[in-house]
C-alpha cells in the first residue's frame, strides 16, 4: 500500500500554554490538539472548561487538513453546512481570538460568513461579499463598537474584508455577546475556509494581555514577517535620583539591543540582559 498522510499533533507544557495564563478563558480549540478522529465530530476544549466542539450529523462534519499553515493543521469548512457546535453555549463573551482564513469565492457566489454563530442571535454576524467585511451592520452593537485587530493591527471590522490568508483576528467587545457554534448562523451561510485555533474569554482583556495572546499566535503560526517592538517600562518620564528600567520582547527567542544616546540600535549595540539603572537624562 501507499504510505498514509502524516498526522500532526502538538503537546504543550503547562508553562508554555499562554492562553491558560490569562484569566477568564472559557474555550480553547486548537486543530493540532484534541482532534482524535481527525475531523470536527469532536474537538476537545483545552481551556479546562469542558466546552468541547461536536457534530453528530456526519453530513455536517468539517475535516482536518494537515500542513494548512506553517506545518500545522487546520479544520476546513466547505461553505455548505459544516458546523462545530459548543457543548455549552456562551452568553458572556468579551474577547475572542481566531487563527482563521476565509477561502476566496467569486462575486456571483458571495455570501455572508460569520466568525461565530448562535441559533437565535446575530451578535457576530458576518458581512456580505466575496470576501465581505468581518462584521455586518446587523452584528451586535457591542461588536461593531468594539475593537478589532488583524495580525495585531487595528482595523474597522465593519469595512475590513475577511482575510483570505491565514491570519489572527482579535475582537474585544464593549459588552457581552453570545455564541454557540463555529461555522454557521441561523441567518448566514456556513464558513468557507480554515480555522486553526479559537480562544474565547468572558472578560475584556487589557491591551497588554491581548498583545500577549496575539504575539503568541503570530509566532506560533509564523504569520508575522517582522519582530514586534520591544516594550520599555516605565515608558519614559521624569525621575528624581535613579530610575530602574526594564525591557521585554513579545517575540520568542529575540534579543534586545539598545543605546542611551538616542541613536538607532544595531546588532553591535549593547544587548539588554538585566534591569538598567538610569542616573541622568538620557534617550533610550
Amino acid at each position: 500500500l501507499e504510505p498514509s498522510p502524516p498526522t500532526t499533533v502538538s503537546f504543550t507544557k503547562r508553562v508554555d500554554a499562554v492562553p491558560l495564563d490569562v484569566a477568564g478563558l472559557q474555550l480553547w480549540w486548537r486543530a493540532d490538539a484534541g482532534v482524535p478522529s481527525g475531523a470536527g465530530d469532536l474537538w476537545e476544549d483545552l481551556s479546562g472548561q469542558g466546552n468541547h466542539g461536536h457534530q453528530t450529523d456526519g453530513r455536517r462534519v468539517a475535516g482536518l487538513v494537515g500542513d494548512a499553515v506553517s506545518d500545522l493543521p487546520a479544520m476546513r469548512f466547505d461553505g455548505g453546512d459544516d458546523v462545530v457546535e459548543f457543548t455549552t453555549p456562551l452568553s458572556t463573551i468579551r474577547t475572542v481570538f481566531w487563527v482563521v482564513r476565509s477561502a476566496e469565492e467569486s462575486g456571483v457566489h458571495s455570501k455572508r460568513r460569520s466568525l461565530l454563530g448562535h441559533e437565535t442571535s446575530r451578535d457576530l454576524y458576518g458581512g456580505y461579499g466575496a470576501p465581505g467585511p468581518i462584521w455586518d451592520g446587523n452584528a451586535a452593537l457591542s461588536v461593531r463598537e468594539g475593537q478589532t485587530w488583524v495580525n495585531g493591527v487595528p482595523v474597522d471590522g465593519r469595512t475590513k474584508p475577511r482575510p483570505t490568508e491565514m491570519s489572527v483576528i482579535s475582537l474585544v467587545t464593549t459588552g457581552d455577546v453570545r455564541a454557540s457554534l463555529f461555522g454557521d448562523t441561523q441567518w448566514s451561510e456556513s464558513w468557507l475556509g480554515d480555522l486553526a485555533e479559537l480562544v474565547i474569554y468572558d472578560r475584556e482583556l487589557s491591551a497588554l494581555e491581548r498583545r500577549r495572546i496575539e504575539d503568541h499566535l503570530l509566532a506560533r503560526y509564523t504569520l508575522s514577517e517582522s519582530l514586534r517592538r520591544p516594550e520599555i517600562s516605565p515608558p519614559g518620564g521624569v525621575f528624581a535620583d535613579t530610575q530602574d528600567v526594564t525591557m521585554t520582547t513579545p517575540s520568542p527567542g529575540a534579543t534586545i539591543h539598545y543605546t542611551l544616546d538616542g541613536s538607532e540600535p544595531t546588532p553591535d549595540s549593547p544587548e539588554y540582559a538585566e534591569t538598567l539603572s538610569i542616573e541622568s537624562t538620557v534617550t533610550l
